[in-house]
């Protein structure tokens, strides 16, 4: 309860003011409430609130002023709807470059692409080969069944990368090495079990150069004279002088790689057939003596052989020798 001198000093104080009976009974309320406050501490929390809350006084209305004070709310409201409009959509500033593109493009089988140009739909915008489907790949790939190679390469899936070869469905090597199984060849190939290097043959069990013969290939009967030799890879009889050096006769003769064979030189013909001795090409027969004959019938028109000169007579006529070097 309000203690007694507190509630005297309060009605005293508003009957001095001349304050109306409603306002010394509003007071009065507001003083037992007051006391009610502190009979329960909370007087400094409603101390504070009306501190920081003063009270103003309530006017009379205002006709002229309501009407301002209405028409002001009504100007602050309109501004703060201007504040938020928004502007027309600009379409050429909004940053979509495909709009400028024209309508018929695609139609007419081209493509849209930023800034508005058309360009052949077989290429994407950044000037790369569009995918079989018509579809670009994205930034560092590729179309749907490729992979990527080094260097940025794409390949189909079931290809090996450039610079690589395939050994199996799902193997790549490199170019200068040998799948399991193969045989490296010397000019850096490889080839497949049971099978010879390029420029090779099978001799046996193992691989020989194409130009060396084998034992198990077929060979001549040499008649007696001429000796068994290889040339190029096939079994010949050839003359004992049929060297590459044509030993002891190589003054005149010549040797001949493709047939193995020793032989005249150009402007000159073979004496007589399994001889090494050459005639010139205008005494081409041969004579007692071994000589050269222009004509068969006239002995005394001879030459030597090539390299060969007179040596003595037999019988009255004179003969040929030569002299081995």
């Amino acid at each position: 309860m309000v203690e007694a001198n507190q509630f005297d000093l309060v009605a005293q104080e508003l009957s001095h003011s001349g304050s109306s009976r409603r306002r010394v009974a509003r007071a009065l309320a507001g003083a037992l409430l007051t006391g009610v406050a502190v009979r329960f501490g909370l007087v400094e929390e409603t101390i504070a609130k009306s501190a920081s809350k003063p009270k103003q006084r309530k006017r009379r209305p205002n006709h002229t002023h309501g009407t301002a004070q209405a028409a002001g709310k009504h100007s602050k409201k309109h501004t703060k709807q201007n504040k938020h409009h928004k502007k027309p959509k600009d379409e050429n500033s909004s940053g979509d470059d495909f709009a400028l593109c024209s309508l018929t493009c695609e139609t007419n089988g081209g493509r849209c692409c930023s800034g508005g140009a058309c360009i052949d739909a077989k290429y994407c915008c950044d000037g790369q080969v569009a995918c079989p489907d018509g579809s670009c790949p994205v930034p560092g790939g590729c179309c749907e069944g490729e992979w990527m190679c080094p260097g940025n390469i794409c390949r189909p899936i079931d290809a090996c990368c450039p610079g690589f070869k395939s050994c199996g469905p799902t193997t790549c090597i490199p170019d200068d090495q040998c799948c399991d199984g193969e045989t490296p060849c010397p000019n850096g190939g490889c080839v497949a079990p049971g099978q010879c290097c390029p420029g090779e043959k099978r001799c046996f069990s193992e691989c020989i150069p194409k130009d060396v013969c084998c034992r198990d290939e077929p060979m001549p009967d040499c008649p007696s004279g001429k000796t068994l030799g290889c040339c190029h890879g096939k079994w010949i009889c050839k003359e004992l002088w049929d060297t590459p050096t044509c030993d002891p006769y190589g003054k005149w003769l010549i040797y001949n790689d493709e047939t193995c064979a020793c032989e005249c030189p150009p402007g000159s013909v073979t004496q007589l057939a399994g001889e090494p001795f050459c005639c010139p090409a205008d005494h081409p027969h041969w004579g007692l003596g071994a000589v050269c004959l222009h004509d068969v019938n006239n002995q005394s028109d001879f030459v030597c052989p090539l390299d060969c000169h007179v040596c003595g007579s037999s019988g009255g006529s004179s003969g040929c020798c030569w002299s081995p070097h």
